[in-house]
């Protein structure tokens, strides 16, 4: 009974072990050295907003389309839901910094001087925006990864007591 019992236990601990394997990639990629993914972090943020920025600018999209600066909310976006809290947030301020620098008049220039309203609200209105969204989309990730590490839990345990059930009616 013991010898069976034990043979029980030691699949469990199996699956979870293979379970866990799966996804040590993504936790390796995840717990890289500070440094490493700080760097990583900030040049994927500049590529995509740099590619954005390049879009918009090559198609001539602005003056045509005065909505298009939301296009960088799927950098902003999908930074959060890859890279995490800190991406989001330099995006959001790299995005809002750029369509400044390069789309709104006087081009190449930040223009401190003859701020109206407008130019300072909108700019801001975008950042926290898109460091709110980024910021939802974090925590909304850290909840659906709490919540499936509940529900392989809850399955482990489930197995193990139709298991014992099963080895006490015989």
């Amino acid at each position: 009974m013991r010898v069976l019992s034990q043979e029980n236990s030691t699949n469990v601990s199996r699956e979870r072990s293979l379970k866990q394997e799966d996804r040590a990639p993504l936790r390796q990629a995840r717990a890289a050295p500070g440094w490493r993914r700080t760097a990583s972090d900030s040049l994927l943020t500049i590529a995509g907003v740099a590619l954005v920025t390049g879009i918009i600018a090559a198609v001539q999209l602005y003056p045509r389309l005065p909505s298009i600066m939301l296009s960088y909310l799927l950098v902003i976006i999908t930074l959060a839901r890859l890279r995490g809290s800190y991406a989001a947030v330099l995006a959001a301020v790299l995005a809002s910094f750029s369509f400044d620098f390069f789309f709104t008049p006087p081009l190449y220039k930040f223009s401190i001087a003859d701020l109206t309203a407008d130019d300072l609200l909108d700019p801001w209105v975008f950042m926290t925006t898109g460091i709110i969204v980024g910021q939802l989309i974090v925590a909304l990730q850290h909840r659906a990864e709490h919540a499936r590490r509940r529900e392989q839990e809850t399955r482990l345990l489930s197995e193990q007591a139709q298991q014992l059930a099963a080895f006490q009616e015989r």
